[in-house]
């Protein structure tokens, strides 16, 4: 595991396949890591909000997921 928010988690594996070649590169690997856990702690404020039952979040939510 690399990074962890709650109980999502990143591993090196999913870091590796999501930064291909530039996961030598130090400066690319901490932008995407610190992208990754601010965006996970939006989602899960929200969600403990009660909003992460709104269909067009719903969608966001879901359209961000596979990106990620």
């Amino acid at each position: 595991m690399v990074a962890s928010v709650g109980s999502s988690t990143i591993t090196f594996e999913s870091l590796y396949d999501q930064l291909g070649d530039r996961k030598e590169d130090s400066l690319s690997v901490y932008r995407f890591l610190s992208r990754w856990v601010e965006k996970e702690i939006l989602y899960q404020g929200g969600v403990s909000l009660g909003i992460g039952t709104e269909k067009l979040l719903l969608q966001k939510v879901s359209k961000y997921k596979r990106v990620s």
